[in-house]
């Protein structure tokens, strides 16, 4: 099995997990403490992994990037079977969830300079792609499954499972594909600005990355948005019962197994960035505004479009990195920390806008005014992919 493989395999394994567990203390922390703290319970999720991300993952030398994953992986299994005596206590979820949100973010962190480091040049974009969508797939599948699970044998069993899941990536990967080296003109341990070190931009930072940062800023935006606004927009738009919202999970679920396929079989396949994203808005618009046909249609696509968007992304982040001389262990901090601030500042405007009693479809006709306006940051993609033979 190539590096490749192993490690699409490796992600697919560990979301698998990872879904089984928050879907099985989601629906465990509604029943047994209420609606309140499920929102602490997201809160804790996120908040921690903003402030600790940046300088924790910077501060492990490249050479010892394999080494630290493994850690994570057996910290991550240990804290998770934890749950099965202690689980009682709200607190201590809380706890958790601060602790192995870290974790997974150093992790993946250091998973994306593998993918960097490992992968052929022609084949990361396809790469990203399919890691991307691997986690769209686990969405679909492992809360039908964790629900079963958790009526059948109990939630304990779904920690076990996830515990086991960290296990099994680490397995997987337990052979190095390569060692990571530093970014021409910078090595571990030279002195780095306090500042950059745990928040701002990467320390090189030129203008290679400029036009990507903004490109998946904006796309990590509109992603936010649409996580805010999926369960009132089917709720109070659409009205759908669980059933339908089960299906239309489904269906996102395709896209993204699609977006997984053409990844793994055809990763020369190339439909340039700003069509993708012209067709993922459009699929937004026919979500929320196309009946419920069009709410299962618009969702298909927007998991299959989203999955190849975000794999093109990753792909030019990297690469532009490299012509800026930026290291991978920074360039990927930077990025999932992005992304959690993004997460947790939209996801606030949300519950803002709809304690202010403002409609659902107000709300989400801007989170469609977002989406529209993404295709204008990936235009100079476009060309940069090409050439890069991304």
């Amino acid at each position: 099995m190539t590096s490749r493989h192993r490690l699409i395999w490796a992600a697919f394994i560990s979301q698998a997990g990872n879904w089984l567990t928050f879907t099985g203390l989601l629906q465990y922390v509604q029943s047994q403490f209420g609606s309140l703290s499920t929102a602490g319970m997201l809160f804790a999720q996120s908040l921690p992994a903003v402030v600790a991300v940046r300088g924790l993952a910077q501060r492990i030398a490249p050479e010892h990037a394999h080494r630290a994953w493994l850690v994570a992986q057996i910290g991550l299994a240990v804290c998770t079977v934890t749950l099965v005596g202690l689980a009682s206590s709200l607190w201590f979820i809380y706890a958790y969830f601060a602790v192995t949100t870290v974790l997974k973010a150093v992790s993946n962190t250091l998973f994306m300079t593998f993918v960097g480091e490992w992968v052929p040049a022609e084949q990361k974009a396809s790469t990203y792609t399919a890691i991307g969508t691997a986690g769209s797939i686990t969405l679909t599948v492992s809360p039908a499954v964790g629900g079963v699970m958790a009526s059948t044998v109990g939630y304990w069993w779904l920690f076990i499972a996830d515990a086991t899941s960290f296990l099994l990536a680490a397995l997987v990967l337990a052979r190095s594909g390569g060692a990571i080296t530093a970014a021409d003109g910078w090595s571990h341990g030279e002195r780095v600005s306090p500042w950059r070190t745990w928040v701002g931009k990467p320390e090189g930072f030129g203008a290679h990355l400029a036009r990507p940062a903004l490109a998946w800023t904006s796309f990590a935006v509109v992603g936010a948005g649409v996580n805010a606004v999926e369960m009132p927009v089917f709720d109070d738009i659409h009205a759908f019962q669980a059933d339908q919202f089960g299906f239309a999970l489904a269906c996102y679920g395709a896209g993204g197994l699609l977006a997984f396929g053409i990844s793994l079989l055809a990763p020369q396949f190339h439909v340039p960035v700003v069509a993708l994203s012209v067709a993922y808005g459009g699929a937004l618009i026919a979500w929320v505004c196309g009946g419920t046909a069009g709410a299962y249609a618009g969702f298909a696509v927007a998991g299959l479009t989203y999955g190849l968007i975000n794999g093109r992304l990753r792909s030019s982040l990297d690469r532009a990195a490299e012509a800026d001389g930026v290291d991978p262990i920074p360039l990927w901090a930077w990025a999932t920390q992005v992304t959690f601030l993004v997460s947790v500042a939209v996801l606030g405007a949300a519950a803002a806008a709809f304690a202010l009693r403002i409609p659902a479809a107000h709300v989400a006709a801007v989170v469609l005014v977002l989406g529209a306006l993404v295709p204008f940051t990936m235009t100079r993609l476009t060309t940069d992919l090409t050439r890069t033979g991304s």
